[in-house]
């Protein structure tokens, strides 16, 4: 069973997810890019999207950061997606 529902959950449910440890910034990268992946396709509303690999690269230094006490603010390490 998921421990959420990636088209569902708000930065709240995720944050709370991240600060009991039960998830990480590397793994809600890797769910909401295969997100991106399989529903854009019909969707066609990202323009652009960055690497996996740098992607995940960033998230993994966010996670180094949380493991240390330096939380940045309530999104840090929240995939966003900025539509302009």
């Amino acid at each position: 069973m998921a421990l959420f529902n990636p088209l569902l959950a708000t930065a709240y449910d995720l944050q709370c997810l991240l600060e009991n440890d039960k998830i990480s910034s590397q793994k809600l990268v890797e769910i909401y890019y295969d997100e991106i992946k399989n529903h854009d396709i019909k969707l066609n509303s990202i323009s652009r999207l960055a690497s996996k690999e740098k992607i995940l690269a960033q998230a993994k230094i966010l996670d180094e950061e949380r493991k240390n006490g330096i939380i940045r603010s309530n999104l840090h390490g929240i995939p966003i997606v900025v539509k302009v």
